[in-house]
């Protein structure tokens, strides 16, 4: 399945506008939209990560401009600490892992990509309604 996003010089420009010239009430929403969607690619992403200690399902989280730390364990017991870094912005979230092998086990099973292309035409669909 292949989902074509086109992307101009003139929607950018619109888009730049919009997001300058929205209202509190807007941000507050498209906020909320960034987290909410950061929540979804966090668990659609578990739902397809390959497990033997669980540690790498356990490791992948959403941060956002609220997330201080994250603290997770693997099935037997043993504790990690798997903050990224945080985020500054307040309508930023990132989603991922610190686990070193993560990227070998993304590029066999694709976890993480594909529950991101999963859900960003959502996104687009609620910026697009937030913003209009």
């Amino acid at each position: 399945m292949n989902t074509k996003i086109e992307i101009t010089q003139a929607s950018l420009k619109n888009f730049k506008k919009k997001l300058k010239n929205m209202s509190k009430e807007q941000e507050r929403k498209l906020r909320n939209a960034v987290i909410e969607t950061a929540l979804l690619v966090e668990s659609d992403s578990k739902m397809k990560t390959p497990v033997k200690t669980g540690r790498l399902r356990s490791s992948i989280h959403q941060e956002n401009s609220s997330t201080t730390n994250y603290q997770y364990s693997d099935s037997t017991g043993k504790s990690y600490n798997g903050y990224l870094g945080g985020v500054k912005e307040k309508l930023q979230a990132i989603v991922g892992t610190n686990v070193r092998y993560a990227l070998k086990q993304e590029a066999i099973h694709s976890y993480l990509s594909s529950a991101i292309a999963f859900n960003r035409i959502k996104f687009i669909e609620k910026v697009k309604k937030i913003l209009k």
